[in-house]
């Protein structure tokens, strides 16, 4: 499966049918309009309470189709605190919402 890791900004869509992870542990990727397949895994780190500093985001200037997979692990020894919200795809509008969360566990 096709492997896509970085930080920065994407020009065009992005259609993900394999694994992808914004950032360099951590980092954001900013682009338009984001595509995850059933097929792909959207993997992200939380290391604190920061986006695209402390955790990994997605920031688009459209529209997301969320399907797949969502795997969250932890970095840096961080312990997230009761109430503690992170938000690693923030997006105009949301397709599609079937996928399965991992990690955490």
């Amino acid at each position: 499966l096709p492997i896509f890791n970085g930080r920065g900004s994407i020009a065009g869509a992005f259609y993900n049918n394999g694994s992808s992870s914004p950032g360099a542990s951590p980092g954001l990727i900013i682009g338009t309009p984001l595509t995850n397949s059933p097929f792909g895994t959207l993997r992200f780190e939380i290391g604190g309470t920061n986006a695209g500093t402390n955790f990994d985001q997605f920031r688009l200037s459209s529209a997301a189709t969320l399907n797949g997979t969502a795997d969250v692990s932890l970095a840096n020894g961080f312990v997230p605190l009761p109430g503690n919200m992170f938000t690693v795809v923030v997006c105009s509008a949301r397709g599609h919402r079937r996928h399965c969360l991992g990690g955490l566990g």
